[in-house]
Protein backbone atom coordinates (compact mmCIF):
# COMPACT_ATOMS: atom_id res chain seq x y z
CA UNK A 1 0.00 0.00 0.00
CA UNK A 2 1.40 3.17 -0.95
CA UNK A 3 0.19 7.49 -0.40
CA UNK A 4 1.57 10.33 -1.61
CA UNK A 5 3.58 12.32 0.93
CA UNK A 6 4.40 15.93 1.50
CA UNK A 7 8.04 15.47 1.38
CA UNK A 8 10.40 16.74 -1.27
CA UNK A 9 12.51 14.64 -0.66
CA UNK A 10 10.55 11.22 -1.50
CA UNK A 11 7.08 11.82 -3.47
CA UNK A 12 5.67 8.87 -3.34
CA UNK A 13 6.86 7.44 -0.14
CA UNK A 14 5.22 3.86 0.96
CA UNK A 15 4.44 2.56 3.97
CA UNK A 16 6.37 -0.07 5.77
CA UNK A 17 5.15 -3.60 6.61
CA UNK A 18 1.44 -2.83 5.75
CA UNK A 19 -0.91 -6.36 6.16
CA UNK A 20 -4.26 -6.45 6.47
CA UNK A 21 -6.04 -8.54 8.67
CA UNK A 22 -9.28 -9.46 10.25
CA UNK A 23 -11.76 -6.43 11.90
CA UNK A 24 -13.91 -3.93 11.14
CA UNK A 25 -14.28 -0.22 12.78
CA UNK A 26 -17.43 1.48 14.01
CA UNK A 27 -18.58 4.81 13.17
CA UNK A 28 -20.29 5.44 16.24
CA UNK A 29 -19.73 8.70 18.78
CA UNK A 30 -19.19 7.26 22.24
CA UNK A 31 -22.68 8.69 23.12
CA UNK A 32 -24.25 6.92 20.30
CA UNK A 33 -24.94 3.07 19.48
CA UNK A 34 -27.04 0.72 16.98
CA UNK A 35 -25.14 2.41 14.02
CA UNK A 36 -22.27 0.65 11.72
CA UNK A 37 -20.12 1.93 9.12
CA UNK A 38 -17.87 -0.61 7.40
CA UNK A 39 -14.13 -0.06 7.32
CA UNK A 40 -10.95 -2.88 7.28
CA UNK A 41 -8.39 -3.03 9.25
CA UNK A 42 -4.44 -3.01 8.78
CA UNK A 43 -1.97 -3.83 10.82
CA UNK A 44 1.80 -1.86 10.68
CA UNK A 45 5.21 -2.76 12.00
CA UNK A 46 6.80 0.69 11.15
CA UNK A 47 5.75 4.62 11.30
CA UNK A 48 6.58 6.11 7.91
CA UNK A 49 9.07 8.82 8.15
CA UNK A 50 8.06 12.64 8.71
CA UNK A 51 7.76 14.82 5.70
CA UNK A 52 9.49 18.71 5.49
CA UNK A 53 8.39 21.31 7.00
CA UNK A 54 9.05 25.20 6.42
CA UNK A 55 7.93 28.17 7.83
CA UNK A 56 5.07 28.73 5.41
CA UNK A 57 1.71 28.58 7.80
CA UNK A 58 -2.02 27.97 6.48
CA UNK A 59 -4.28 31.20 7.44
CA UNK A 60 -6.44 30.47 10.21
CA UNK A 61 -10.25 28.81 9.64
CA UNK A 62 -12.99 28.19 12.30
CA UNK A 63 -13.39 24.12 12.07
CA UNK A 64 -16.68 23.28 10.88
CA UNK A 65 -18.72 20.50 12.43
CA UNK A 66 -19.56 17.35 11.17
CA UNK A 67 -21.16 13.93 11.99
CA UNK A 68 -18.46 11.69 12.80
CA UNK A 69 -21.07 8.52 11.33
CA UNK A 70 -21.13 10.27 8.03
CA UNK A 71 -17.15 8.95 7.31
CA UNK A 72 -15.80 5.52 6.48
CA UNK A 73 -12.89 4.52 7.42
CA UNK A 74 -10.35 1.75 8.86
CA UNK A 75 -8.39 1.03 11.83
CA UNK A 76 -4.15 0.96 11.40
CA UNK A 77 -2.77 -1.49 14.09
CA UNK A 78 0.98 -1.48 15.52
CA UNK A 79 2.01 -5.27 16.02
CA UNK A 80 3.32 -5.56 19.24
CA UNK A 81 5.46 -8.92 20.24
CA UNK A 82 6.46 -10.40 23.55
CA UNK A 83 8.61 -13.40 23.94
CA UNK A 84 7.03 -15.73 20.64
CA UNK A 85 3.38 -14.05 20.90
CA UNK A 86 2.00 -11.07 19.63
CA UNK A 87 -0.69 -8.53 20.16
CA UNK A 88 -2.25 -5.26 17.58
CA UNK A 89 -2.63 -2.29 19.31
CA UNK A 90 -4.99 0.53 17.20
CA UNK A 91 -3.00 3.05 16.74
CA UNK A 92 -4.70 5.19 14.07
CA UNK A 93 -7.70 5.72 11.51
CA UNK A 94 -7.90 6.23 7.92
CA UNK A 95 -10.78 7.88 6.43
CA UNK A 96 -12.21 5.82 3.02
CA UNK A 97 -15.51 7.42 2.41
CA UNK A 98 -18.18 9.84 3.01
CA UNK A 99 -22.22 9.09 3.23
CA UNK A 100 -23.47 12.44 4.76
CA UNK A 101 -25.13 15.18 3.36
CA UNK A 102 -22.73 17.47 2.21
CA UNK A 103 -22.31 21.03 2.58
CA UNK A 104 -19.05 22.39 4.46
CA UNK A 105 -17.92 19.26 6.17
CA UNK A 106 -14.84 18.49 8.76
CA UNK A 107 -12.95 15.30 8.62
CA UNK A 108 -12.91 14.82 12.21
CA UNK A 109 -9.21 14.43 13.89
CA UNK A 110 -10.25 11.04 16.29
CA UNK A 111 -12.93 8.68 15.58
CA UNK A 112 -13.67 6.89 19.20
CA UNK A 113 -10.38 8.31 20.55
CA UNK A 114 -8.52 6.90 17.72
CA UNK A 115 -6.03 9.82 16.24
CA UNK A 116 -7.35 10.12 12.09
CA UNK A 117 -4.03 10.30 9.77
CA UNK A 118 -4.81 9.63 6.31
CA UNK A 119 -7.16 10.20 3.52
CA UNK A 120 -7.51 7.11 1.40
CA UNK A 121 -7.50 7.43 -2.59
CA UNK A 122 -10.98 8.15 -3.79
CA UNK A 123 -12.20 8.65 -0.10
CA UNK A 124 -14.69 11.27 -1.64
CA UNK A 125 -14.92 9.99 -4.89
CA UNK A 126 -18.37 12.08 -6.61
CA UNK A 127 -19.62 13.14 -3.26
CA UNK A 128 -21.29 16.05 -5.46
CA UNK A 129 -22.89 17.57 -2.34
CA UNK A 130 -19.63 18.61 -0.25
CA UNK A 131 -18.58 22.25 -0.83
CA UNK A 132 -16.15 22.60 1.38
CA UNK A 133 -13.59 20.88 3.19
CA UNK A 134 -11.72 21.28 6.85
CA UNK A 135 -8.40 18.65 7.19
CA UNK A 136 -7.74 18.42 10.65
CA UNK A 137 -4.51 18.60 11.95
CA UNK A 138 -3.81 15.07 12.42
CA UNK A 139 -4.01 14.58 8.83
CA UNK A 140 -0.62 13.39 7.18
CA UNK A 141 -1.59 12.22 3.96
CA UNK A 142 -4.01 12.35 0.91
CA UNK A 143 -4.49 9.83 -1.34
CA UNK A 144 -4.39 10.23 -4.70
CA UNK A 145 -7.73 11.22 -6.46
CA UNK A 146 -9.25 11.61 -2.87
CA UNK A 147 -11.63 14.38 -4.34
CA UNK A 148 -12.14 12.96 -7.61
CA UNK A 149 -15.78 14.35 -8.86
CA UNK A 150 -16.40 16.32 -5.99
CA UNK A 151 -17.73 18.82 -8.82
CA UNK A 152 -19.31 21.33 -5.71
CA UNK A 153 -16.21 21.45 -3.21
CA UNK A 154 -14.75 24.90 -4.23
CA UNK A 155 -12.08 25.15 -1.39
CA UNK A 156 -10.18 22.67 0.39
CA UNK A 157 -9.02 24.28 4.09
CA UNK A 158 -6.38 22.97 6.45
CA UNK A 159 -6.19 23.52 9.67
CA UNK A 160 -3.29 25.98 10.90
CA UNK A 161 -1.34 23.67 12.87
CA UNK A 162 -1.16 20.58 10.65
CA UNK A 163 2.63 19.53 10.27
CA UNK A 164 1.97 18.20 6.63
CA UNK A 165 0.25 19.99 4.96
CA UNK A 166 -1.03 24.12 4.01
CA UNK A 167 -4.02 25.32 1.83
CA UNK A 168 -3.24 28.61 -0.24
CA UNK A 169 -6.64 30.00 -1.34
CA UNK A 170 -8.80 26.82 -0.73
CA UNK A 171 -5.87 25.10 -2.93
CA UNK A 172 -4.21 22.09 -1.27
CA UNK A 173 -0.13 22.02 -0.40
CA UNK A 174 2.72 20.63 0.47
CA UNK A 175 3.57 22.78 4.08
CA UNK A 176 6.28 23.99 2.55
CA UNK A 177 4.42 25.00 -0.60
CA UNK A 178 6.57 22.76 -2.64
CA UNK A 179 3.90 20.80 -3.80
CA UNK A 180 0.75 21.08 -5.70
CA UNK A 181 -1.56 18.16 -3.90
CA UNK A 182 -5.34 19.01 -5.28
CA UNK A 183 -6.94 21.63 -6.74
CA UNK A 184 -10.82 21.37 -5.93
CA UNK A 185 -12.73 20.39 -8.30
CA UNK A 186 -15.74 22.59 -7.65
CA UNK A 187 -13.46 25.96 -7.64
CA UNK A 188 -15.39 28.09 -9.95
CA UNK A 189 -12.08 30.27 -10.81
CA UNK A 190 -11.34 30.00 -14.97
CA UNK A 191 -7.67 30.88 -14.41
CA UNK A 192 -4.94 29.36 -11.89
CA UNK A 193 -1.23 30.48 -11.46
CA UNK A 194 1.00 28.26 -10.36
CA UNK A 195 4.02 29.91 -7.72
CA UNK A 196 7.87 30.18 -8.42
CA UNK A 197 8.25 27.86 -5.09
CA UNK A 198 6.65 25.07 -6.83
CA UNK A 199 8.70 21.58 -7.90
CA UNK A 200 5.93 19.05 -7.93
CA UNK A 201 2.80 19.01 -9.04
CA UNK A 202 0.83 15.88 -8.22
CA UNK A 203 -0.64 13.44 -11.39
CA UNK A 204 -3.72 14.06 -10.84
CA UNK A 205 -4.15 17.55 -8.88
CA UNK A 206 -5.93 19.47 -11.33
CA UNK A 207 -7.60 16.23 -12.85
CA UNK A 208 -11.99 17.11 -13.25
CA UNK A 209 -11.18 20.75 -12.69
CA UNK A 210 -14.27 21.79 -15.62
CA UNK A 211 -14.50 25.17 -14.68
CA UNK A 212 -10.28 25.75 -14.92
CA UNK A 213 -9.62 26.52 -18.27
CA UNK A 214 -6.12 28.17 -18.14
CA UNK A 215 -3.13 26.88 -15.33
CA UNK A 216 -0.73 29.38 -15.51
CA UNK A 217 2.92 29.28 -14.35
CA UNK A 218 4.87 32.41 -12.65
CA UNK A 219 7.68 32.97 -15.23
CA UNK A 220 10.30 32.57 -12.11
CA UNK A 221 9.09 28.93 -11.63
CA UNK A 222 12.37 26.58 -12.34
CA UNK A 223 10.76 23.47 -12.91
CA UNK A 224 7.55 24.16 -14.72
CA UNK A 225 5.96 26.54 -17.44
CA UNK A 226 2.74 26.85 -19.58
CA UNK A 227 2.14 26.85 -23.25
CA UNK A 228 -1.84 28.48 -23.60
CA UNK A 229 -2.49 27.51 -20.13
CA UNK A 230 -1.36 23.99 -20.54
CA UNK A 231 1.11 22.50 -17.65
CA UNK A 232 4.48 21.50 -18.98
CA UNK A 233 7.96 20.60 -16.97
CA UNK A 234 10.74 22.44 -18.12
CA UNK A 235 13.04 20.11 -20.32
CA UNK A 236 16.27 21.75 -18.82
CA UNK A 237 15.02 20.14 -14.81
CA UNK A 238 13.23 17.27 -16.16
CA UNK A 239 15.37 16.04 -19.09
CA UNK A 240 12.45 15.89 -21.45
CA UNK A 241 9.38 18.37 -22.06
CA UNK A 242 6.18 16.65 -20.09
CA UNK A 243 2.93 17.32 -20.42
CA UNK A 244 1.48 17.15 -17.14
CA UNK A 245 -1.90 18.34 -17.38
CA UNK A 246 -4.60 20.24 -19.49
CA UNK A 247 -7.15 21.61 -17.86
CA UNK A 248 -10.67 19.63 -17.86
CA UNK A 249 -12.47 23.21 -18.87
CA UNK A 250 -10.51 22.99 -22.17
CA UNK A 251 -13.54 22.21 -25.05
CA UNK A 252 -12.99 21.45 -29.18
CA UNK A 253 -9.61 20.69 -30.13
CA UNK A 254 -6.23 20.99 -29.04
CA UNK A 255 -3.24 20.67 -30.31
CA UNK A 256 0.01 19.96 -28.81
CA UNK A 257 2.89 21.98 -28.77
CA UNK A 258 5.67 20.61 -31.26
CA UNK A 259 8.33 21.19 -27.90
CA UNK A 260 6.45 18.37 -26.24
CA UNK A 261 8.50 14.52 -25.99
CA UNK A 262 5.81 13.19 -23.47
CA UNK A 263 2.18 12.95 -22.55
CA UNK A 264 1.90 12.22 -18.65
CA UNK A 265 -0.45 9.51 -17.37
CA UNK A 266 -3.53 10.81 -16.77
CA UNK A 267 -2.23 14.23 -18.35
CA UNK A 268 -6.02 14.41 -20.10
CA UNK A 269 -7.86 13.18 -17.05
CA UNK A 270 -11.95 14.34 -17.37
CA UNK A 271 -11.38 16.48 -20.28
CA UNK A 272 -14.66 16.32 -21.09
CA UNK A 273 -15.22 19.38 -23.05
CA UNK A 274 -12.30 17.87 -25.53
CA UNK A 275 -13.68 16.87 -29.16
CA UNK A 276 -9.54 16.77 -30.78
CA UNK A 277 -6.56 16.30 -30.13
CA UNK A 278 -3.89 16.46 -32.56
CA UNK A 279 -0.29 14.98 -31.60
CA UNK A 280 2.47 16.82 -32.68
CA UNK A 281 5.81 15.00 -34.41
CA UNK A 282 7.95 15.83 -31.30
CA UNK A 283 5.94 13.25 -28.75
CA UNK A 284 8.10 10.27 -28.36
CA UNK A 285 5.81 8.58 -24.69
CA UNK A 286 2.13 8.64 -23.63
CA UNK A 287 1.67 7.36 -20.28
CA UNK A 288 -1.22 4.90 -19.62
CA UNK A 289 -5.08 6.58 -19.20
CA UNK A 290 -3.63 9.76 -20.65
CA UNK A 291 -7.15 10.56 -22.18
CA UNK A 292 -9.40 8.65 -19.43
CA UNK A 293 -12.63 10.46 -19.18
CA UNK A 294 -12.58 12.45 -22.25
CA UNK A 295 -16.16 11.29 -23.03
CA UNK A 296 -16.29 13.37 -25.59
CA UNK A 297 -13.30 12.99 -27.39
CA UNK A 298 -14.02 12.15 -30.70
CA UNK A 299 -10.56 11.72 -32.95
CA UNK A 300 -7.32 12.00 -32.05
CA UNK A 301 -4.84 12.16 -34.66
CA UNK A 302 -1.09 12.27 -34.82
CA UNK A 303 1.32 14.77 -37.17
CA UNK A 304 2.43 12.34 -40.04
CA UNK A 305 6.26 13.19 -38.92
CA UNK A 306 5.65 11.73 -35.42
CA UNK A 307 7.99 8.34 -35.52
CA UNK A 308 6.36 7.23 -32.95
CA UNK A 309 2.94 7.32 -33.17
CA UNK A 310 -0.37 7.31 -36.11
CA UNK A 311 -3.43 7.90 -36.05
CA UNK A 312 -5.83 5.30 -38.52
CA UNK A 313 -9.16 6.81 -38.47
CA UNK A 314 -8.98 9.08 -35.51
CA UNK A 315 -7.75 6.23 -33.26
CA UNK A 316 -4.37 6.06 -31.91
CA UNK A 317 -1.69 3.54 -32.53
CA UNK A 318 1.89 3.15 -32.26
CA UNK A 319 3.90 3.84 -35.59
CA UNK A 320 4.32 0.18 -37.05
CA UNK A 321 0.61 -0.31 -35.88
CA UNK A 322 1.28 -3.55 -33.14
CA UNK A 323 0.14 -1.79 -30.15
CA UNK A 324 -3.61 0.04 -30.11
CA UNK A 325 -2.81 2.91 -27.44
CA UNK A 326 -6.41 4.79 -27.34
CA UNK A 327 -9.90 4.44 -28.59
CA UNK A 328 -11.23 7.95 -28.67
CA UNK A 329 -14.52 7.57 -26.16
CA UNK A 330 -16.14 10.07 -27.60
CA UNK A 331 -16.36 8.24 -31.46
CA UNK A 332 -19.33 7.79 -32.88
CA UNK A 333 -19.76 3.83 -34.06
CA UNK A 334 -21.29 0.80 -32.37
CA UNK A 335 -19.02 -1.69 -33.53
CA UNK A 336 -14.83 -1.31 -34.10
CA UNK A 337 -12.92 -4.09 -35.89
CA UNK A 338 -9.24 -3.43 -34.53
CA UNK A 339 -7.11 -3.70 -37.80
CA UNK A 340 -4.89 -6.89 -38.53
CA UNK A 341 -1.19 -5.48 -37.70
CA UNK A 342 -2.05 -5.53 -33.72
CA UNK A 343 -0.53 -7.45 -31.75
CA UNK A 344 -1.18 -6.00 -28.51
CA UNK A 345 -3.97 -3.81 -26.49
CA UNK A 346 -3.08 -0.97 -24.22
CA UNK A 347 -4.57 -1.88 -21.05
CA UNK A 348 -7.25 0.48 -20.71
CA UNK A 349 -7.45 1.67 -24.72
CA UNK A 350 -11.03 1.57 -24.46
CA UNK A 351 -12.03 2.58 -21.15
CA UNK A 352 -15.28 4.11 -21.04
CA UNK A 353 -16.47 4.20 -24.72
CA UNK A 354 -19.77 3.90 -23.83
CA UNK A 355 -21.02 4.11 -27.37
CA UNK A 356 -19.22 0.63 -27.98
CA UNK A 357 -21.25 -2.47 -28.06
CA UNK A 358 -18.92 -4.91 -30.21
CA UNK A 359 -15.36 -4.94 -30.88
CA UNK A 360 -13.55 -7.78 -32.95
CA UNK A 361 -9.84 -8.53 -31.82
CA UNK A 362 -7.62 -9.48 -34.97
CA UNK A 363 -5.76 -12.98 -35.23
CA UNK A 364 -2.56 -11.27 -33.92
CA UNK A 365 -3.50 -9.73 -31.07
CA UNK A 366 -1.84 -11.70 -28.18
CA UNK A 367 -1.59 -9.29 -25.36
CA UNK A 368 -4.78 -7.74 -24.08
CA UNK A 369 -4.79 -5.50 -20.87
CA UNK A 370 -7.17 -6.71 -18.29
CA UNK A 371 -9.09 -3.67 -17.95
CA UNK A 372 -8.67 -3.02 -21.80
CA UNK A 373 -12.81 -2.66 -21.59
CA UNK A 374 -13.14 -0.82 -18.12
CA UNK A 375 -16.68 1.15 -18.26
CA UNK A 376 -17.67 0.32 -21.99
CA UNK A 377 -20.97 -0.86 -20.21
CA UNK A 378 -22.74 -1.13 -23.67
CA UNK A 379 -20.24 -3.08 -24.91
CA UNK A 380 -22.35 -6.96 -25.57
CA UNK A 381 -19.94 -8.76 -27.68
CA UNK A 382 -16.10 -9.30 -28.00
CA UNK A 383 -15.12 -11.24 -31.13
CA UNK A 384 -11.72 -12.55 -31.76
CA UNK A 385 -10.81 -13.28 -35.39
CA UNK A 386 -9.36 -17.08 -35.97
CA UNK A 387 -7.28 -18.99 -35.90
CA UNK A 388 -5.78 -16.39 -33.26
CA UNK A 389 -3.19 -18.36 -31.22
CA UNK A 390 -3.95 -16.91 -27.54
CA UNK A 391 -7.53 -15.74 -27.62
CA UNK A 392 -10.91 -17.17 -28.62
CA UNK A 393 -14.41 -16.17 -28.33
CA UNK A 394 -17.50 -18.51 -27.18
CA UNK A 395 -20.49 -16.21 -27.76
CA UNK A 396 -19.03 -13.01 -27.62
CA UNK A 397 -17.25 -13.54 -24.29
CA UNK A 398 -13.05 -13.38 -24.27
CA UNK A 399 -11.39 -16.42 -23.30
CA UNK A 400 -8.10 -17.47 -23.37
CA UNK A 401 -5.35 -20.76 -23.36
CA UNK A 402 -3.26 -17.95 -21.43
CA UNK A 403 -3.72 -15.56 -18.09
CA UNK A 404 -3.12 -11.84 -18.60
CA UNK A 405 0.47 -12.48 -16.69
CA UNK A 406 0.76 -16.75 -16.75
CA UNK A 407 0.44 -19.79 -18.45
CA UNK A 408 -2.45 -22.29 -17.90
CA UNK A 409 -2.06 -25.86 -18.37
CA UNK A 410 -3.66 -27.13 -21.63
CA UNK A 411 -6.76 -28.02 -21.66
CA UNK A 412 -8.48 -25.46 -19.61
CA UNK A 413 -9.60 -22.09 -21.04
CA UNK A 414 -9.12 -18.60 -18.84
CA UNK A 415 -12.48 -16.00 -18.74
CA UNK A 416 -10.58 -13.25 -19.64
CA UNK A 417 -13.42 -10.63 -19.94
CA UNK A 418 -17.31 -10.79 -19.76
CA UNK A 419 -18.93 -7.71 -21.58
CA UNK A 420 -20.41 -5.63 -19.33
CA UNK A 421 -23.51 -4.46 -21.70
CA UNK A 422 -25.08 -8.10 -21.25
CA UNK A 423 -27.67 -8.67 -19.03
CA UNK A 424 -29.48 -11.69 -17.72
CA UNK A 425 -28.04 -15.09 -16.18
CA UNK A 426 -24.74 -16.49 -18.11
CA UNK A 427 -23.45 -19.81 -17.92
CA UNK A 428 -20.02 -20.30 -18.17
CA UNK A 429 -18.41 -23.12 -20.59
CA UNK A 430 -17.14 -26.56 -19.55
CA UNK A 431 -13.92 -26.40 -20.52
CA UNK A 432 -12.98 -22.82 -18.05
CA UNK A 433 -10.44 -23.73 -15.44
CA UNK A 434 -10.05 -20.03 -14.93
CA UNK A 435 -11.91 -17.03 -13.90
CA UNK A 436 -10.07 -13.22 -14.67
CA UNK A 437 -9.90 -11.22 -11.52
CA UNK A 438 -11.92 -8.14 -13.66
CA UNK A 439 -13.84 -10.68 -15.71
CA UNK A 440 -16.89 -9.29 -14.55
CA UNK A 441 -16.24 -5.65 -13.65
CA UNK A 442 -18.68 -3.46 -13.80
CA UNK A 443 -21.94 -6.12 -14.96
CA UNK A 444 -24.33 -4.59 -13.56
CA UNK A 445 -27.12 -6.58 -15.45
CA UNK A 446 -25.96 -10.30 -14.73
CA UNK A 447 -28.50 -11.83 -12.72
CA UNK A 448 -27.41 -15.18 -12.47
CA UNK A 449 -24.23 -16.93 -13.11
CA UNK A 450 -23.32 -20.81 -13.02
CA UNK A 451 -19.99 -21.92 -12.46
CA UNK A 452 -18.56 -25.34 -14.34
CA UNK A 453 -16.68 -28.21 -12.97
CA UNK A 454 -13.19 -27.56 -13.79
CA UNK A 455 -13.26 -24.15 -12.29
CA UNK A 456 -10.25 -24.39 -9.71
CA UNK A 457 -9.88 -20.32 -9.39
CA UNK A 458 -11.98 -17.69 -8.67
CA UNK A 459 -11.09 -14.24 -7.41
CA UNK A 460 -13.17 -13.01 -4.34
CA UNK A 461 -12.87 -9.62 -6.38
CA UNK A 462 -14.93 -11.26 -9.38
CA UNK A 463 -18.66 -9.89 -8.73
CA UNK A 464 -18.19 -7.55 -6.67
CA UNK A 465 -19.61 -4.91 -8.99
CA UNK A 466 -22.62 -7.49 -10.40
CA UNK A 467 -25.29 -5.33 -7.97
CA UNK A 468 -28.17 -7.31 -10.02
CA UNK A 469 -26.59 -10.72 -9.68
CA UNK A 470 -29.34 -13.04 -7.13
CA UNK A 471 -27.19 -15.98 -7.37
CA UNK A 472 -24.45 -18.09 -8.42
CA UNK A 473 -24.91 -21.58 -8.86
CA UNK A 474 -21.84 -24.09 -9.31
CA UNK A 475 -21.74 -27.68 -10.77
CA UNK A 476 -22.42 -30.27 -8.12
CA UNK A 477 -18.71 -32.35 -9.36
CA UNK A 478 -16.52 -29.27 -8.95
CA UNK A 479 -13.75 -29.98 -6.32
CA UNK A 480 -13.28 -26.48 -5.46
CA UNK A 481 -15.96 -24.62 -5.27
CA UNK A 482 -20.29 -25.14 -4.31
CA UNK A 483 -23.22 -23.31 -3.95
CA UNK A 484 -25.95 -23.56 -1.07
CA UNK A 485 -28.60 -21.97 -2.10
CA UNK A 486 -27.40 -19.66 -4.95
CA UNK A 487 -24.51 -18.75 -2.37
CA UNK A 488 -20.90 -19.26 -3.07
CA UNK A 489 -18.35 -21.37 -1.14
CA UNK A 490 -15.17 -23.26 -1.48
CA UNK A 491 -15.74 -26.99 -1.12
CA UNK A 492 -13.98 -28.61 1.71
CA UNK A 493 -12.54 -25.46 3.80
CA UNK A 494 -16.19 -23.77 4.78
CA UNK A 495 -15.63 -20.54 3.45
CA UNK A 496 -18.20 -18.24 2.23
CA UNK A 497 -16.87 -16.30 -0.63
CA UNK A 498 -19.48 -14.44 -2.22
CA UNK A 499 -23.39 -13.52 -1.79
CA UNK A 500 -24.82 -11.84 -4.30
CA UNK A 501 -25.95 -8.64 -3.93
CA UNK A 502 -29.34 -8.93 -4.88
CA UNK A 503 -30.37 -12.62 -3.76
CA UNK A 504 -33.84 -11.96 -2.30
CA UNK A 505 -34.74 -12.19 1.30
CA UNK A 506 -34.38 -9.49 3.90
CA UNK A 507 -32.38 -12.06 6.07
CA UNK A 508 -29.65 -14.92 5.83
CA UNK A 509 -28.14 -17.71 8.00
CA UNK A 510 -24.70 -18.62 7.33
CA UNK A 511 -24.60 -22.94 7.46
CA UNK A 512 -23.04 -24.24 10.60
CA UNK A 513 -19.82 -25.39 10.40
CA UNK A 514 -18.75 -22.20 7.97
CA UNK A 515 -14.85 -21.13 9.29
CA UNK A 516 -14.89 -17.76 7.75
CA UNK A 517 -16.15 -14.93 5.35
CA UNK A 518 -14.33 -13.32 2.85
CA UNK A 519 -13.39 -9.89 1.99
CA UNK A 520 -16.41 -8.52 0.14
CA UNK A 521 -18.39 -10.84 1.03
CA UNK A 522 -21.69 -9.44 1.47
CA UNK A 523 -20.61 -5.87 -0.32
CA UNK A 524 -23.81 -3.42 -1.61
CA UNK A 525 -26.08 -6.63 -0.11
CA UNK A 526 -28.76 -3.71 0.68
CA UNK A 527 -31.51 -5.94 0.89
CA UNK A 528 -30.40 -7.73 3.80
CA UNK A 529 -31.33 -6.20 7.37
CA UNK A 530 -30.34 -9.44 9.79
CA UNK A 531 -27.69 -11.97 8.97
CA UNK A 532 -26.79 -14.92 11.71
CA UNK A 533 -23.63 -16.46 11.69
CA UNK A 534 -22.82 -19.39 13.93
CA UNK A 535 -20.31 -20.16 16.16
CA UNK A 536 -18.02 -22.05 13.90
CA UNK A 537 -16.87 -18.81 12.12
CA UNK A 538 -13.85 -18.15 13.37
CA UNK A 539 -13.05 -15.04 10.81
CA UNK A 540 -14.66 -12.06 9.17
CA UNK A 541 -12.63 -9.58 7.35
CA UNK A 542 -13.25 -5.85 8.19
CA UNK A 543 -15.00 -5.42 4.82
CA UNK A 544 -16.84 -8.41 4.81
CA UNK A 545 -20.26 -6.60 4.90
CA UNK A 546 -19.54 -3.39 2.55
CA UNK A 547 -22.23 -1.21 2.34
CA UNK A 548 -24.76 -3.27 3.82
CA UNK A 549 -25.55 -0.65 6.08
CA UNK A 550 -28.80 -1.51 8.10
CA UNK A 551 -27.70 -4.54 8.97
CA UNK A 552 -27.95 -6.59 12.45
CA UNK A 553 -26.03 -9.74 13.21
CA UNK A 554 -27.74 -12.13 14.94
CA UNK A 555 -25.29 -14.49 17.41
CA UNK A 556 -24.43 -16.65 20.46
CA UNK A 557 -23.14 -15.08 23.08
CA UNK A 558 -19.41 -15.29 23.55
CA UNK A 559 -18.96 -16.33 20.15
CA UNK A 560 -16.22 -14.61 17.83
CA UNK A 561 -19.20 -13.04 15.40
CA UNK A 562 -19.95 -11.50 19.09
CA UNK A 563 -16.81 -10.39 19.68
CA UNK A 564 -16.37 -8.70 16.38
CA UNK A 565 -19.70 -6.97 16.54
CA UNK A 566 -18.16 -5.42 20.34
CA UNK A 567 -14.91 -4.37 18.51
CA UNK A 568 -16.52 -2.60 15.79
CA UNK A 569 -20.26 -1.55 16.60
CA UNK A 570 -22.38 -3.61 14.38
CA UNK A 571 -25.42 -3.80 15.20
CA UNK A 572 -25.86 -7.22 17.24
CA UNK A 573 -29.18 -9.77 18.62
CA UNK A 574 -27.42 -12.60 21.14
CA UNK A 575 -29.44 -15.93 20.79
Amino acid sequence: MSYPVFSLDNPAMKTKGLISIVLMASLLASSISCDWHRGTTTITDSTPPAPTTSAITSPTTTPVVSNPQDFEFVFVFERKYSYEEYFEVITTAEITGYTGSGGDIAIPDTINGIKVTHVREYAFKDCSNITSIMIPSSIEWIGERAFSGCTSLTEIKVDASNPFIMDIDGVLYSKNGKQIVCYPPGKTDSSYTIPSSVIWVNNTAFSGCTYLTDIRVDPANAHYIDIGGVLITKEKQWKSALLVSCPAGKTGSYTIPNTVQGIARNAFYGCTGLTGIMISFGVETIGDNAFYGCTNLVKIKVNPLNVYFKDIDGVLFTKLGKELVCYPAGKTGSSYAIPRSVTGIRDGAFSGCLNLTRVTIPIHAISIGESTFSGCTSLTEIRVDAPNPVYKDIGGVLFSEYGFMCVYPSGYSFMCIYPAGRTGPYVIPDDVGWIGRLAFKNCTGLTSITIPRYVMSIDEEDFWSCTSLAEIIVDESNDYYKDVDGVLFTKYDASLISYPASKEGSSYTIPDGVIDIHNMAFRNCTNLTSITIPSSVISIPGDAFWGCCNLTIICPSDSYAHSFCLQTGINFQLI
